[in-house]
């Protein structure tokens, strides 16, 4: 029997993002300022995926949940690690980037930020968290190929010249 010696147990939380397109633009978030998570800053919609759910059940739920919409067309296109600085004692994250059309439903407000439409130009000119500029520069490329990616964090901090990055071919 193996006993374990170290209190820390390594936890990865599920997520999933979704960005929208409806007539040649894109449906985001920005952040508000009181969010935990990138606050003032513009994100995809999306949140975490809930037990017995798969991400594309979860990316369906969390739209509807979030902005009251049906997508259709909905596309895997990357998957992100984002590791954390190992001393601290929080969850590494999974994130399956998708994109999708807009389908039907009447685009609500969300209490987790304003709606926003872009087009792809203005879209890459938003501040975001630089994790995301680089998935939406690959989802703007329009290849078949998904896109895996680690990212790694230190306090907090984006750590860009340790990312990595491999595509599916």
């Amino acid at each position: 029997m193996t006993i374990i010696k170290d209190s820390y147990q390594h936890e990865v939380k599920l997520l999933t993002n979704i960005l929208v397109k409806k007539d040649n633009k894109y449906l985001v978030l920005k952040r508000s300022k009181i969010s935990t998570h990138a606050p003032n800053m513009i994100h995809a919609f999306g949140g975490h995926i809930d037990h017995g759910e798969n991400p594309l059940q979860a990316a369906k739920r969390e739209i509807k949940e979030e902005i009251g919409i049906e997508i259709k067309n909905i596309t895997l296109k990357a998957i992100v690690t984002e590791i954390k600085n190992a001393e601290i004692a929080q969850p590494d994250w999974i994130i399956f980037h998708f994109i999708a059309d807009y389908e039907s439903g009447h685009i609500t407000s969300t209490h987790e930020g304003k709606l926003y439409k872009f087009d792809k130009k203005t879209l890459l000119q938003q501040k975001m968290l630089p994790s995301f500029h680089y998935v939406i520069k690959h989802i703007f490329k329009n290849t078949n190929n998904i896109m895996f990616t680690t990212y790694y964090y230190d306090q907090g901090k984006f750590i860009d010249n340790k990312k990595e990055v491999l595509f599916s071919e």
